[in-house]
């Protein structure tokens, strides 16, 4: 089978994120210079990029002169193309991946905004094709694909202008597509969009871009990585004093993975089928010795600790904290794993990884959850016997070795302004602003000094406080209870600044606001 029945399998289900204006503009003025005579777009799309390319060519005077390619694979947004642009630019009607670059004479310019499509996204099928075809490894997106293949269409120096996810800068597979483009090119750049694009469509995903050029003309250690204004936007900015009191101790403070071990919890491959409330469990006939109780959403952790009769409470109010972990397949359980087709089984990943395909690797129990999609904030709570996270979650596991004390003041510091402040500066802003952490920026996050002892009474407060929504006084105990022995009677001045900082921070995340720190 071809690529080219993949993509007509696959048009509908393409995350086509069509290019703002803007962007677009910016794109096309770095793209596209004196020296250019032909320019490929391989994902037109609505043509935002390709309308760029021709505004620049006709104010540089060479449109007349320049050849311009467009591909889709989508019949009505080729031929909408053809129609609005007319002979001015060649539009291809095709996958561009199944394209075969020694068809066409080479190109100066590249300029693309490829699908986003995740790779769990990809048609099994597709996927291995393509992993096989460009030699990705890990769990790349279509966009990868397209400008792997990209590069065997420009000439010899030529340059390639892309807009790609945010994540294309700390993702594994990022990194390894970065490190391929450096052998290529002679400059290679990633650089953050400052605010999160209106994209065309009403999409919610973060942007960046990357600019390499002097293609087959040297090449460059490492990408360049920053932060990109194109000039016809003007963003808003917070002007902020970095906290010195923050990082004063920061610098001198343990970190997370000093006291623990963070991992991904378990894998469950469909949520909705392993994963099931009281009543769906009664429903199903379902034993007791063939579920655990299981954290799968930051909302269930509401006070500094979790249980296993919280998440019993929950499971009878209809929330889905039971997890399907049965040791044999018994009758009632294999009834109701009747859900899960032949193709389905086929076609999840996980399933095929699992010998059997039901039985999930939840591991050890959690000794603590760390809640890395957060609004607020980050949390670390401490959870009860034989209590596990999915995936969805982070799965910590204290060190040997490491007191009550530790596990009680990495707890406090989550909740703490020092905390808090610690995660706005280390962790990822995502599509509507969530703060996220990858298990790498988690552990890096502060654990701070708690002295010799804890008033035994403090985590029990501070829980009634969560659960009764008390954030604020939460937060005013944590700081209580750790920052004297930090920032001795001066804490509360201590406080204070850092809470200026962070207010700013969050209030400029949640709304894209680009952030500007005085040096």
């Amino acid at each position: 089978m071809n690529l080219r029945v993949f993509a007509e399998r696959d048009v509908k289900g393409l995350s086509a994120y069509y290019t703002p204006d803007g962007i677009a503009n910016s794109l096309a003025e770095w793209a596209i210079r004196s020296d250019c005579r032909s320019v490929l777009e391989p994902s037109a799309g609505g043509g935002a990029l390709v309308r760029a390319v021709l505004s620049r060519l006709r104010a540089i005077g060479g449109s007349a002169k320049i050849r311009v390619v467009a591909c889709d694979v989508d019949a009505s947004t080729a031929a909408k193309l053809k129609n609005d642009l007319g002979s001015c630019v060649q539009v291809e009607l095709a996958d561009f991946l199944a394209l075969n670059p020694v068809d066409y004479v080479a190109f100066d310019a590249v300029i693309a905004n490829p699908p986003f499509t995740r790779n769990h996204s990809i048609a099994a099928e597709r996927r291995k094709f393509l992993r096989e075809k460009f030699g990705v490894v890990g769990a790349a997106g279509l966009w990868v694909h397209f400008l792997l293949h990209a590069m065997s269409f420009l000439a010899d120096g030529g340059r390639l202008a892309s807009i790609v996810p945010a994540s294309a800068a700390f993702t594994v597979y990022g990194k390894a597509l970065l490190a391929r483009l450096c052998k290529k090119f002679g400059s290679v750049k990633i650089l953050q969009l400052t605010e999160r694009p209106l994209w065309d469509g009403g999409a919610d995903e973060r942007g960046a871009v990357i600019l390499a050029e002097d293609f087959n003309r040297g090449h460059c250690e490492q990408p360049s990585i920053g932060v990109w204004r194109p000039k016809s936007q003007e963003p808003k900015s917070s002007h902020i004093v970095a906290s010195s009191v923050f990082d004063n101790v920061f610098e001198s403070c343990r970190k997370i993975s000093d006291v623990a071990r963070l991992s991904i919890g378990a894998v469950t491959g469909r949520n909705h089928i392993f994963l099931m409330s009281e009543a769906e469990r009664v429903t199903a006939k379902i034993s007791v010795r063939d579920v655990c109780p299981v954290v799968s959403r930051a909302k269930h952790v509401r006070g500094v600790s979790i249980t296993r009769s919280d998440l019993v409470s929950l499971a009878e109010s209809g929330q889905s904290t039971w997890m399907l972990s049965p040791k044999v397949m018994s009758r009632e359980v294999a009834k109701y794993l009747e859900k899960v087709s032949a193709a389905d089984r086929e076609s999840t990943a996980w399933f095929r990884k699992r010998d059997p395909w039901w039985k999930i690797d939840r591991g050890a129990a959690c000794d603590a959850i760390f809640t890395y999609m957060n609004d607020y904030g980050y949390r670390i709570v401490l959870a009860g016997r034989g209590i596990y996270c999915t995936n969805t979650l982070h799965k910590v596991a204290f060190l040997d070795g490491s007191s009550a004390l530790d596990r009680a003041a990495a707890v406090l510091t989550s909740l703490s302004v020092f905390g808090q402040l610690a995660a706005e500066r280390l962790g990822r802003t995502y599509g509507g602003g969530v703060l996220k952490f990858e298990l790498t920026d988690a552990r890096n996050l502060p654990v701070l000094d708690a002295g010799q002892a804890l008033d035994p009474t403090l985590l029990g407060r501070i829980d009634i406080a969560l659960r009764s929504g008390s954030v604020d006084l939460a937060q005013e105990l944590a700081n209580a209870a750790l920052l004297p022995h930090c920032y001795g009677k001066q804490w509360r001045v201590a406080s204070a600044e850092m809470l200026a900082e962070l207010t700013i921070r969050r209030h400029s995340r949640r709304h894209g606001i680009a952030v500007e720190v005085p040096r």
